[in-house]
């Protein structure tokens, strides 16, 4: 039996410690110092469920801090952290405390008339979920499912997070495309019969889910030497199921779409589907680019999860700060008689010493994934489709000059005098105000990049037909005068809801700021970014805004070639790395 960090004895002295020890802090890489919250009388709740994402969870209530500006430092959207240590004071009155929770702070909540805070912390699968939409990702024959995952993480989550792998890690594997990086990630798992998660150390875990171990790593016994306060146990049907069927759905690289299904049930036993259980079937919808073998191994690994919903039973015990789910209890019920359970979410409660401790009973059935038995001609599964062959896709750089581009005055108005080129912000000697314009590339006059392999006389739209992907946007503009001699600030945008130049513009959302721009010097300014790959791919029109200037700065007046500026090198012209 391990109770790692905690000494080896402590399960053996649970009953006779002094106290229980709670120090919480917040912590950030700008504090000067740690911010400490846990002061009595308060609430504390550290909370593991196997079954949910993030698998750890912690709710602190605590003073308001002395000050303001330290409440303002629990900003949950900059980072912040909460470290929680718990322990003992041993009979000795010695101090047995570890670090169990170093997770993300997700929400604070003030009651100014308690004067008392509440703070909701998770740990790092969060993190993977709020980064998980993908616009343009896959994964490319990588070595292992497991490195597909890890991949994925890392991608997500900076800097990279401790990684502890064990069992298999299943093959080289190729997901395209990658829409979703958790869902995908969890997929992964599955498909190897895995868990994967954060375990609120910042440390994630690929690991063969749960098994009983031979020697269990908690003892949960009533009576008047154990820890169990209060038993209760649950037989139910409802969280129960016998038949599994996934359901994958996804858009290939090439915009076609694919389905693929798999199922898995319980083929004998008291519990198989063609006997007095009856089915209970869980259709699971997955979203993510899969094979059929793989989906056939995922549900299966569902399956057997499921199975072991239905026998489970509750503890309330003296806190065990180093129980955890998956691990094995050993179970003693009133009425005598050992059994070994698998921990399934202990949830503890520090201020008072106690924990809950949820555990459920694996069951041994035949699982199968072929043809259901005929007495069940209602659900056939289909049958298994060759996976379609992955795409060949050519990368191209082509570039567009400007078709037609417009300077307005900051009242939306054009500026007739300046018919070749455009402007951008505040002249002091003219009565245009803040300016700010529109350049179209809208014209079939694309050409290869220099050096590159590209296409010639289409229109963008042309260029990018459906299952196109964008991969990189960049414009060069070329000033022709700038108000100050060292040169003026740019302030470029974009937009795809102008197809030709209107009468009146007046809206121009600046993405990018760019210094230092010299007469007569090109400057390519990247505009690459996920809205405007899909505008273009959806087959919007492009168009680059200038301005406006910030206030009456001369800094921002720039006047740069425009689409029918004589000298034609001069003239704006977009590059769009892309492939098909």
């Amino acid at each position: 039996m391990s109770t790692g960090p905690f000494l080896a004895d402590t399960e053996q002295q649970l009953d006779s410690m002094l106290a229980h020890i709670t120090r919480a802090r917040a912590t950030h890489r700008t504090f000067a110092a740690e911010l400490d919250l846990v002061d009595e009388p308060g609430a504390v709740t550290l909370d593991y469920d196997e079954t949910r994402a993030p698998r750890a969870q912690l709710q602190l209530q605590c003073v308001l801090p002395a000050t303001k500006a330290e409440l303002d430092r629990l900003d949950p959207r900059q980072g912040v952290r909460v470290e929680l240590d718990l322990g003992y004071v041993r009979p000795d009155g010695s101090e047995d405390v570890a670090t169990v929770a170093d997770m993300g702070l997700r929400r604070v909540v003030v009651d100014y008339a308690a004067q008392t805070m509440t703070l909701t912390v998770q740990g790092d699968e969060a993190m993977l979920v709020d980064a998980s939409p993908v616009a343009v990702g896959k994964l490319d024959n990588v070595a292992s499912h497991a490195l597909g995952a890890q991949t994925l993480l890392n991608q997500a989550i900076n800097p990279p997070p401790d990684w502890v792998q064990t069992g298999s890690v299943g093959g080289a594997v190729t997901v395209d495309p990658v829409s979703d990086r958790w869902a995908t990630a969890q997929d992964l798992a599955d498909a190897v019969g895995s868990a994967l998660y954060d375990d609120g150390l910042r440390t994630w875990h690929w690991e063969p889910v749960p098994v009983l171990a031979g020697t269990p790593d908690v003892t949960l016994a009533t009576g008047p030497e154990g820890l169990v306060l209060a038993p209760e146990a649950t037989l139910a049907r409802d969280a129960w199921f016998n038949y599994v069927q996934l359901r994958y759905t996804w858009r290939n690289s090439s915009g076609a779409d694919q389905v693929v299904t798999a199922t898995a049930y319980v083929a004998s036993g008291p519990f198989a589907i063609n006997g007095d259980a009856g089915k209970r079937i869980l259709l699971d919808e997955r979203r993510v680019p899969t094979t059929q073998a793989r989906a056939n191994a995922a549900a299966q690994s569902v399956l057997r999860r499921q199975l072991s919903k239905s026998r489970s039973f509750t503890f309330e015990a003296i806190a065990a700060y180093w129980v955890r789910p998956g691990m094995t209890a050993a179970v003693t019920l009133p009425g005598g008689g050992q059994e070994l359970h698998l921990v399934s979410r202990v949830a503890f409660r520090p201020l008072a010493g106690t924990m809950t401790v949820d555990t459920r009973l694996p069951e041994d059935y035949t699982l199968a994934t072929t043809t259901p038995p005929p007495a069940i001609p209602t659900d056939p599964p289909p049958a298994p489709t060759a996976d379609p062959p992955p795409p060949v896709r050519t990368t191209f750089v082509s570039e567009w000059v400007a078709s037609a581009s417009q300077a307005y005055r900051s009242n939306g108005q054009k500026n007739t005098v300046l018919p070749d080129r455009v402007a951008q912000g505040y002249n002091p000697g003219s009565v245009n105000g803040n300016q700010l314009s529109l350049i179209l590339f809208t014209a079939a006059n694309s050409t290869p990049a220099p050096g590159k392999r590209g296409e010639t006389g289409k229109t963008i739209a042309q260029a990018l037909p459906a299952g196109a992907q964008v991969q990189r946007v960049q414009v060069e503009l070329v000033p022709t005068h700038t108000y100050q001699s060292s040169g003026g600030t740019l302030r470029v945008g974009w937009t795809s809801d102008q197809a030709a130049i209107p009468a009146t513009f007046k809206s121009a959302f600046v993405r990018t700021n760019q210094s230092g721009c010299k007469v007569g010097t090109p400057r390519w300014v990247d505009l690459t970014s996920t809205e405007l790959a899909g505008a273009l791919e959806g087959g919007k029109p492009l168009g680059v805004t200038l301005g406006p200037g910030i206030g009456t700065s001369t800094l921002y007046y720039v006047l740069v070639a425009g689409a029918t500026y004589a000298t034609a090198s001069w003239r704006p012209r977009v590059r769009i790395t892309y492939t098909k």
